[in-house]
């Protein structure tokens, strides 16, 4: 962008913030920078998952060839990687450097992939420790994830406020999770809910430590106390308080915040915030 448009992008910014009745940013750090810019009040409403689908029996689903090796701790990235900035090499580097862990480990990446991202994966030197599995429907996805030993969360390493939606599934599918990505908000979820390992994102050496405290048996899943918040029941009942908020300060009236209170809680129970 030119500096004028720079400047315009400032000023339409500032203009929906001010004018806004209620802020909410979906993490911490982009809340915490909008409360220093604009000096406004900024609730933290994060992603979260689906209880109802993770309550479902996978183990009836046919994962076929996508299926983990059983004689491998199994390692899963579900997702896409290169459009984000993300990039599985020095993950990859740590395993070449590792032959003990190759033996021992089998990171499979499910998803849609650029060709450099097939062509790392595949190469001879991982000695099969690495493998795609291709494009999965939701229903296998899950079932994979239920199914592997833990979780691989990629980010780029170098913002702060990353913490996608896999996250949380991640956490709800009640698997270790390895963050690789110091400093980044889904370090930092995933940390606090007690439910992995969390390693730099660029630093092969340092990957290949975690991997091996992770194929050891040193990470443990986040428990349900530490999951429960990141419920879509638990979600929409915050998003409710903040529109009942933004309605009182337009002094809309009892009768419109009662009605928006009960379409809260109603979607809180049900858990139909999709």
């Amino acid at each position: 962008p030119l500096p004028a448009q720079r400047a315009l992008d400032r000023g339409l910014e500032r203009a929906v913030a001010a004018g806004a009745d209620s802020l909410v940013a979906v993490t911490e750090p982009i809340a915490a920078d909008l409360r220093t810019r604009f000096e406004r009040e900024v609730a933290t409403i994060t992603n979260g998952f689906d209880p109802e689908e993770h309550d479902d029996d996978t183990d009836a689903v046919a994962l076929g060839a996508a299926a983990p090796a059983s004689d491998r701790h199994a390692l899963l990235h579900a997702g896409r990687m290169a459009y984000a900035g993300r990039s599985p090499a020095p993950l990859l580097a740590a395993l070449e450097r590792a032959p003990e862990l190759r033996a021992r480990l089998e990171v499979l990446f499910a998803g849609p992939l650029s060709a450099q991202e097939r062509a790392l994966i595949a190469r001879p030197e991982l000695d099969g420790a690495a493998r795609a599995v291709g494009s999965l429907d939701r229903e296998r996805t899950l079932a994979l994830e239920s199914r592997s030993d833990s979780l691989l969360v990629l980010t780029s390493g170098h913002r702060r406020g990353e913490a996608t939606q896999k996250v949380f599934e991640y956490l709800a599918a009640g698997k270790p999770i390895l963050v690789l990505g110091q400093g980044t908000e889904a370090a930092r979820i995933v940390t606090d809910a007690g439910g992995g390992i969390v390693a730099p994102a660029d630093d092969p050496d340092a990957i290949g430590a975690a991997l091996r405290r992770l194929v050891d048996g040193e990470a443990t899943a986040a428990s349900m106390d530490g999951v429960r918040r990141y419920s879509y029941a638990q979600l929409a009942r915050e998003m409710a308080e903040q529109v009942e908020r933004a309605i009182a300060a337009r002094g809309l009236g009892a009768s419109a915040g009662a009605s928006t209170g009960r379409v809260g809680r109603r979607l809180s129970r049900e858990g139909s915030t999709r």
